[in-house]
């Protein structure tokens, strides 16, 4: 049934929605079957490459399509010099096509080092879908390998949840890095252990279901140390993702 009829028929019926989440967006495209991704091939029903835009602030890169490579049971994204309509760097984004929900997030990563660029993983949905903005994010920036960041949103108010000493070097090998997403709460965990927990209401944690996101790229705020093109490309290689939904 399309979008529009199921909402015409849940308006005739004297049926509501959730307002904390766009259900237009939602409707359709919701994955609550979980997810298990080894990366033996791209699979293009599944996960999509980002190509031929920017984000804009404080991005300073394009999204290119190559830069998102699969091989062999690992997905390596590189930030790479080359010129582009919109930026001087050519980054990489891969993407779910699907939304999920609540449940467990978790990514095996080894991350980039090079001062000013950053290794994102995260779950996000906003205007682009016509939801509001929820994210959760876990990121280590090149400059500091030894600490993660911890951010998250709601109805597009950033909330910075923690900054984390690491007990290695992310850039180094590959570690594990989660986050447990309940109505109530986020609690974000290392190779197994919990580091960092938020609580709260409707109104302070992340509702809407959003796509998973695995990012390298450069760019400009005071947060993120200035980047100086080293004359050559800048990887961080993936080599499992996976969702497991709340039970």
């Amino acid at each position: 049934m399309r979008t529009a009829a199921l909402a015409a028929l849940i308006a005739s019926l004297g049926l509501t929605l959730p307002t904390t989440v766009d259900a237009r967006s939602t409707l359709g495209r919701l994955d609550d079957s979980g997810l298990d991704e080894s990366f033996d091939r791209h699979d293009p029903l599944r996960w999509e490459r980002s190509h031929g835009w920017s984000n804009g602030d404080p991005f300073r890169c394009e999204w290119t399509g190559a830069n998102a490579a699969v091989k062999r049971g690992t997905l390596t994204l590189t930030l790479s010099e080359r010129p582009t309509a919109k930026g001087g760097y050519a980054c990489a984004e891969y993407q779910t096509r699907k939304h999920y929900g609540f449940g467990r997030y978790s990514a095996r990563i080894r991350a980039a080092r090079e001062p000013g660029v950053v290794t994102s993983f995260l779950s996000f949905t906003g205007k682009p879908f016509g939801d509001q903005w929820d994210e959760i994010k876990m990121a280590v920036q090149g400059e500091d390998t030894h600490t993660l960041v911890l951010t998250y949103f709601v109805r597009g108010a950033v909330h910075n949840a923690a900054t984390v000493p690491l007990p290695f070097d992310a850039a180094e090998g590959f570690h594990d890095y989660a986050f447990d997403w309940t109505p109530e709460g986020i609690t974000w965990l290392v190779d197994g252990k919990p580091v960092h927990r938020v609580s709260g209401g409707k109104d302070e944690v992340p509702q809407a279901p959003g796509k998973i996101y695995l990012q390298v790229w450069t760019g400009e705020a005071p947060w993120i140390a200035p980047f100086h093109d080293p004359g050559h490309p800048v990887s961080a290689q993936v080599q499992r993702v996976r969702y497991v939904p709340a039970e």
